[in-house]
Formats: C-alpha cells, sequence, structure tokens
C-alpha cells in the first residue's frame, strides 16, 4: 500500500526528506537553467543514484549526423565554445572506448528552446538506442536524458522505446510524488 494513503501529505514528504536531503536539490532548482546549472542538477541526480566519478563530453559527432536545420536550431548554443551547441554525453572516467561495458547507463545531457513531446521523444532517439538492441548494444540496459528547456527539467529514462518522464520545474520545491521518485531511484541504483 503507498504510503500516501496511510498518512497525510506533510507526513509523506518528511519521510522522504530523510531518505534524501532534498535542500541542495531544492536550491539549484531556483537558480537558472541554463547550461552550468543544469550540469549541476544532472551531477546531483546521478550521484543520487550512486554514480560518481563522470564527465561532460560534446555530443557534436552525433549532432553533425542531422541534416534538418530545424532540429540542429533547436539547441541551446553552448556558453564556453561559440561554435558548439549544448548536448552532452556524459562518460564514466574510467570509461574505455574499447570496452564500452563498463557503463550500464548513458546518461545524457541536452538543454533545448523549445519544450515538445516531440522533441523530447527526438532528442531520445539521436544517438544509439542501446538499451533496445541486446545483440549489438546489449550492455546498456537504461538510457536516461536530462532534457532542459523552458523552466523544465525533465528527466527521460527510457527503457525498450518506454519513456518515463520525471518533471521538476524552475523555482519550485520538489513535491512529495518527486521526492518518493528520488528515493525509489536512490534505493535502486544503490542497494
Amino acid at each position: 500500500m503507498k504510503l500516501n494513503r496511510l498518512f497525510s501529505q506533510a507526513a509523506v514528504k518528511e519521510f522522504y526528506i530523510m531518505a534524501i536531503n532534498p535542500n541542495e536539490l531544492n536550491n539549484l532548482l531556483h537558480k537558472p537553467f541554463d547550461v552550468v546549472n543544469s550540469k549541476n542538477i544532472a551531477t546531483y541526480i546521478l550521484q543520487l543514484m550512486g554514480l560518481n566519478d563522470f564527465q561532460f563530453i560534446y555530443t557534436q559527432n552525433t549532432l553533425k549526423k542531422i541534416t534538418d536545420t530545424t532540429k540542429k536550431g533547436m539547441f541551446v548554443d553552448d556558453t564556453e565554445f561559440a561554435d558548439r551547441k549544448s548536448a552532452f554525453d556524459i562518460l564514466n572516467n574510467q570509461y574505455n572506448i574499447n570496452s564500452k561495458h563498463q557503463q550500464i547507463i548513458l546518461p545524457r545531457l541536452f538543454v533545448i528552446k523549445q519544450y515538445s513531446r516531440s522533441n523530447v521523444i527526438w532528442l531520445n532517439k539521436l544517438g544509439i538506442n542501446y538499451e533496445d538492441d541486446p545483440l549489438i548494444n546489449g550492455f546498456y540496459p537504461l538510457g536516461l536524458d536530462f532534457v532542459v528547456c523552458q523552466g523544465r527539467f525533465l528527466v527521460v529514462i527510457s527503457n525498450q522505446d518506454n519513456l518515463r518522464v520525471l518533471e521538476l520545474n524552475h523555482a519550485q520545491e520538489l513535491n512529495s510524488t518527486q521526492l518518493e521518485i528520488l528515493s525509489q531511484w536512490q534505493a535502486l541504483f544503490t542497494s
């Protein structure tokens, strides 16, 4: 039985606050969703899931394959390099290109200009969909995309074309449902 049915909303939120300390994430959600802060939010969530020691690598090779200028124009320009777009693969620092099985989750971060469901689905399909091809890329059972746009920070988890989205909004505190989801992810990945 869900905790929400047994206890008041405040009691449920207090329970999840004990499992996760949301103050740091709430502070990040109150800052502008620029590229630097988006990396910080993604880092916080990945660390919550027990993933440490990683780096953000530009996904420029994938972007070069896009011939549709409308789709290329959907990305925010990167603040560090004017000729690059804000699209990143997030790789384990011990990642070896010749041994891809070292990382079972392949997270990515995209900062785009405009939100639409079709854009989120398109971004999910942008790279090789590792979790959907067990014969060739069977070592990546889970896709994890962070999509940032228009005051929304979306955490998109994909498994065999099933997308689940957790939306975090700018300048809003985490609610009990979001805390519950984050604590379940923490328990799943750190146990």
